[in-house]
């Protein structure tokens, strides 16, 4: 849950009428209750216990994963035999843990493909994920190809569903659980 959600959440409980798009909030009510609402949070014990807790993230995060487990967290097959990445592997894994304006980074990169953890202005724990190559994901569904008539494409459908090359985008992927 990011802090808008969280935010939406807390003005739902106490009454303050909103619009929010996506993201973004549009209107806000009672503009000075919900500032009271983020200033509490950013004060509050989950503040204190993140300011507390990140430090042991970030020395865990840089002296514990390797490349291997980058691979893994970014969707790359890592034999359990070897814990090594296949001998036919092309790709850069790079981790780096930086002091910016903002708070610390651990960021850990395959290919441009990204994860990342960062302590928002010292109160807020953030992680994100980063594609810019979506080709590198495999994705389960029927492998594209043509064929003739909708009776042959829909047994294909159904017959032969596997992990393929995720192709251009990530929007047509089916979730993995329901």
């Amino acid at each position: 849950m990011n802090g808008r959600q969280w935010l939406a959440r807390q003005m739902d409980r106490v009454g303050i009428d909103y619009r929010q798009r996506d993201n973004c909030f549009l209107w806000i009510e009672d503009y000075a209750a919900a500032q009271k609402l983020l200033d509490e949070q950013l004060a509050s014990k989950a503040s204190q216990a993140t300011a507390e807790l990140y430090p042991k993230f970030l020395r865990h995060a840089i002296s514990s994963f390797q490349s291997p487990d980058v691979l893994r967290f970014l969707g790359r097959k890592v034999p359990q035999s070897s814990g090594k990445a296949h001998a036919g592997f092309e790709g850069e894994v790079n981790s780096r843990l930086q002091e910016r304006t903002e708070g610390v980074r651990i960021r850990h990169t395959l290919n441009g493909n990204s994860l990342k953890m960062h302590d928002k202005e010292g109160s807020i724990l953030r992680v994100e994920t980063t594609i810019v190559r979506p080709k590198d994901f495999r994705v389960y569904r029927a492998k594209e190809r043509r064929a003739q008539g909708a009776e042959k494409l829909a047994y294909f459908t159904q017959r032969r569903q596997r992990y393929v090359p995720a192709g251009g985008s990530l929007s047509r992927c089916q979730p993995a659980l329901p």
